[in-house]
């Protein structure tokens, strides 16, 4: 099992930067992948929204409820075959980790 560990702090920070074109569906982010004019849709002009579920209160209480729901499961998985892997990088990384991780357990295999 790979869990792909963030701080929450982040996660927040993350989601609730989303915005979206209420045209077209567009989704931005502000601290990745802003639109090109603050505020507006690339490609309709349309003045973006924040959703109600990107705010840091709902984002917040989702994550709360995320973690209640996923302790058992890391609780029952941590004496075995489970691997916590820190996700606050680039994906470049986090790939070579769990690439690295399975070619292990590939070797591991073949040995047996």
């Amino acid at each position: 099992m790979f869990h792909l560990a963030t701080p929450k702090s982040v996660l927040i920070e993350r989601i609730s930067s989303r915005r979206q074109c209420p045209k077209c569906g567009r989704i931005y982010n502000l601290l990745f992948k802003p639109p090109l004019r603050p505020g507006v849709c690339d490609d309709d002009k349309t003045k973006l929204i924040r959703r109600s579920d990107d705010s840091v209160e709902v984002v917040s209480a989702r994550l709360e409820a995320y973690e209640r729901q996923t302790a058992p499961i890391m609780v029952h998985y941590a004496g075995g075959d489970y691997h916590s892997i820190p996700a606050n990088r680039p994906p470049a990384e986090i790939f070579r980790d769990i690439e690295a991780i399975l070619q292990q357990r590939l070797r591991n295999a073949a040995s047996n």
